[in-house]
């Protein structure tokens, strides 16, 4: 309508069941008002559309993405030809059956840690830390404390870490190594301990890439 906002459109509407009248100017023919209006309102709806694209995007959650995600694959991955062979069925990934069969998987995973670890120190290091009995950790290394495990194997994890990263400083003292690092190694290890601070879920991107430059540059 910005073509014709110079030109004068009236609309008469009468009462009772009579249809309205409308009176345009001279200067414009009912084919260009019709042409405007019809423009005029694609330009409504597409701008409709992208108030709600708009919106839909500020209130759509990760788990609605997800759900959406997850209704696509079910529709979808029957229609998939796969060799089962190598491939396990829709129904035997389902999510009930994976929620049955991880802690056992994860049992003799830490089953096969105590029998690989036990007597090479793992056990007397839980011990001796004081945190669990020598029976709780007998019980533990065979995978029948579940939480136990993980919690007790974990903590090993992050005391060993931090004792590589003491014997790192240690070795640097000594040797006067503090000048042949590489900045890059210091400047990541200040990104990991910064992480660590702010308790965020995103410090194994920045380890593991300290580990890497701790393996190239510091180990011989």
């Amino acid at each position: 309508m910005n073509y014709y906002r110079d030109c004068n459109c009236h609309t008469t509407t009468q009462q009772g069941q009579g249809k309205s009248n409308i009176m345009f100017s001279s200067s414009i023919s009912i084919g260009d008002a019709i042409k405007a209006a019809s423009q005029l309102k694609s330009e409504l709806k597409i701008a409709q559309l992208d108030l709600e694209i708009g919106s839909s995007k500020n209130i759509t959650s990760e788990e609605q993405i997800l759900h959406t995600a997850a209704n696509i694959l079910r529709r979808d991955i029957h229609s998939l030809d796969l060799n089962n062979d190598y491939y396990p069925t829709p129904s035997e990934c389902s999510l009930p059956l994976s929620i049955q069969s991880m802690p056992p998987n994860l049992t003799k995973f830490i089953s096969c840690i105590g029998k690989l670890w036990a007597d090479g120190g793992l056990r007397d290091l839980m011990v001796d830390s004081g945190v669990y009995a020598g029976c709780t950790v007998d019980q533990m290394l065979l995978g029948k404390q579940f939480n136990r495990s993980v919690r007790g194997l974990t903590l090993v994890y992050e005391a060993l870490r931090s004792l590589w990263f003491a014997s790192f400083f240690k070795w640097c003292e000594e040797n006067d190594g503090i000048d042949a690092i590489p900045k890059d190694v210091w400047v990541m290890l200040s990104k990991c301990q910064a992480k660590f601070s702010d308790e965020s879920e995103s410090y194994k991107d920045e380890l593991r890439e300290l580990t890497i430059l701790y393996s190239t540059h510091v180990l011989p």
